[in-house]
């Protein structure tokens, strides 16, 4: 019995020049597993344009400006268009970064990324998963080592990087002083080898669910190793009793 090939993910584009639109036509033309639908350069028609092709994907170029993007993304959910937003963007602050996923944004994708990372976020994103900078080339495994090499104090540091926080707020809410949130954000750098803020808020909520993740399944196996009886206590407690009895 033959299987039917997988139905390749379909992407439309929301981008300021039509050369970008072209460009990614022919990135993609020859990529297994993925549709170009095609792209709109106009904020006018966009709307319009998605709500009648539906695409799994929809990248938007942040040229527009994030205002005029979320005003697009809103109208879509009015439409009941389900897309996952892929946003072709420069650096965004950590607080741009949280308002941008706050208004609808799946992933981000950095503009001096070569084509490899692009396809790469693309089949991240149809597979319903997160993408992050170099995440490509790293396997699951790989990722909750370098998850579980972070303490849980810089996981706690860089979660509230992650929303945005200057270092003396991170301070203020962990209750160290400043001088030991850069310090915890140093050795984070180290561990992960990302090269700025910036970078670090793109990959923090992989890492973060990582981590969660082997938690989670840690957990059973700590508890019952905590509540299993010891094999020679046993043995004792059994010998003592029988040697009560008459």
């Amino acid at each position: 019995m033959q299987t039917s090939a997988p139905q390749a993910a379909t992407l439309y584009a929301f981008v300021e020049q039509p050369l970008l639109g072209e460009g990614l036509s022919r990135a993609l033309e020859s990529c297994p597993g993925l549709n170009f639908l095609g792209y709109s350069a106009d904020p006018h028609n966009v709307t319009e344009q998605v709500v009648r092709l539906r695409p799994d994907l929809f990248m938007v170029d942040q040229s527009f400006g994030l205002r005029t993007l979320f005003q697009v993304l809103a109208d879509l959910r009015r439409a009941a268009v389900e897309t996952r937003v892929i946003l072709w963007t420069r650096e965004l602050s950590p607080a741009d970064q949280r308002m941008a996923r706050q208004g609808g944004i799946f992933a981000f994708l950095e503009r001096n990324r070569p084509v490899s990372s692009l396809l790469d976020c693309f089949r991240a994103a149809a597979a319903g998963r997160i993408w992050s900078p170099d995440s490509g080339a790293a396997s699951g495994h790989q990722d909750q080592h370098l998850a579980m090499r972070l303490t849980q104090r810089e996981r706690e540091a860089m979660a509230l990087l992650k929303c945005g926080l200057k270092n003396r707020e991170i301070a203020a809410s962990m209750r160290i002083t400043p001088g030991t949130v850069k310090v915890h954000l140093m050795h984070i750098f180290e561990k992960t080898g990302v090269r700025d803020r910036h970078e670090l808020s793109l990959l923090a909520d992989r890492l973060l669910e990582e981590a969660a993740q082997v938690e989670a399944r840690a957990a059973p196996r700590k508890q019952a190793g905590r509540s299993a009886p010891v094999a020679g206590s046993q043995a004792a407690g059994g010998g003592m009793s029988g040697s009560g009895r008459p």
